[in-house]
């Protein structure tokens, strides 16, 4: 949590300085540039998700932290759970095919979720776990640097996912998750 904050505050200090007489010239100058999104589907379940990247035009590489919280849609719950709520930490590197941060892109990434779980009697129980992520989407620039980015992912438990206990009943954490949304963000 600490190692995200100090990345977010990296960021903005740097980027400003590293590119500031680039920018009085001309911003299409700079090699370094930032952009900020919103994710859908963590706001749907009464979350949050909040992303700022850094970006290195020459490498088509976007340096992405995200802080994210999401309750898992109930439908998914295995029986006599009745609320699971997903704190994420990550870091991702993006990777597009085309300049500008346009198009389609691929990501690996690390992530560390911190699980709280309530059981249909509402006991309650904690888990984290380390994750791997491989995804990829698509960047639609519709308004100047406005954007669209649909997108889908996979992410895999590395460290074990034994069983918990939860009151009365056990929660076993998934060792595989798909994931879809799309999101909404601003390229400075």
């Amino acid at each position: 949590m600490k190692l995200l904050s100090i990345i977010f505050a990296l960021v903005f200090i740097t980027t400003p300085s590293i590119c500031q007489e680039e920018m009085e010239v001309k911003k299409q100058n700079c090699d370094v540039t930032i952009g900020l999104e919103l994710d859908a589907f963590p706001y749907l379940t009464g979350g949050y998700y909040g992303s700022m990247w850094l970006g290195l035009k020459q490498k088509n590489i976007r340096l992405r932290p995200i802080i994210a919280k999401a309750d898992v849609p109930s439908f998914i719950l295995d029986k006599g759970i009745k609320q699971n709520t997903i704190m994420v930490y990550a870091f991702v590197l993006d990777y597009f095919f085309k300049p500008d941060y346009k198009g389609f892109w691929i990501a690996p990434g690390i992530e560390y979720w911190d699980g709280k779980v309530k059981s249909s009697n509402n006991f309650k129980s904690n888990y984290n776990q380390w994750i791997f992520t491989a995804g990829g989407g698509y960047v639609w620039k519709f308004y100047g640097n406005l954007y669209l980015n649909p997108w889908i992912a996979g992410h895999y438990s590395i460290n074990s996912s034994e069983k918990i206990m939860v009151g009365d009943t056990y929660f076993k954490p998934a060792r595989f998750i798909p994931e879809a949304s799309i999101k909404i963000g601003w390229h400075f």
